[in-house]
């Protein structure tokens, strides 16, 4: 995850709280890949992702999903 990234879920993270929103954090997969590769890259962002999630704050687990 890019530094630029981890800003973003900070400031995801503050709306969040101010809004009571949830928070889902996506990854996007090219739509040009296919198959093998293209189910690869899907499961291991969902596991990047889920393990991110389990790094938030307690409070704002409850409250967040992703996407791929």
């Amino acid at each position: 995850m890019t530094e630029r990234s981890e800003l973003a879920i900070q400031r995801g993270l503050q709306l969040q709280e101010q809004m009571g929103a949830t928070l889902v954090l996506l990854h996007v997969i090219k739509p040009q890949l296919m198959g093998d590769l293209a189910e690869r890259r899907r499961r291991d962002a969902e596991a990047f992702l889920d393990e991110r999630i389990t790094r938030l704050p307690q409070s704002a687990r409850s409250r967040c999903s992703r996407k791929v």
